[in-house]
């Protein structure tokens, strides 16, 4: 069995704290860390008729996210929560995730 984490969507723009973080995840013996990969947020508020949104960007790409954090970890893998495949080229998503498994 494999145990994991997510980090929130929105999760610190500060990159000391997500790799002190990840090295913890990793040192603590945890198997993958996951994020959600969205491309756009709205302004709060900017749809009265709609629910707040939950997730206001801005957000972290995943693959760029991971490949930071797998410079600085050991043993952990990596996964997207979400990805929005239909706002992405699919050869670079492609080519994105084959390049990180490979660096990892």
């Amino acid at each position: 069995m494999k145990f994991g984490t997510g980090l929130a969507v929105t999760a610190t723009r500060d990159a000391a704290s997500l790799r002190e973080t990840a090295r913890t995840f990793d040192e603590g013996g945890l198997d993958y860390l996951g994020i959600g990969g969205h491309v756009l947020s709205v302004e709060d508020g900017r749809f009265p008729d709609r629910p707040s949104q939950n997730y206001i960007g801005p957000y972290h790409d995943p693959f760029v996210l991971f490949s930071h954090l797998a410079a600085v970890t050991t043993r952990l893998r990596f996964r997207s929560a979400i990805l929005i495949l239909p706002q992405l080229p699919t050869g670079l998503v492609a080519q994105q995730a084959a390049e990180l498994s490979a660096l990892s």
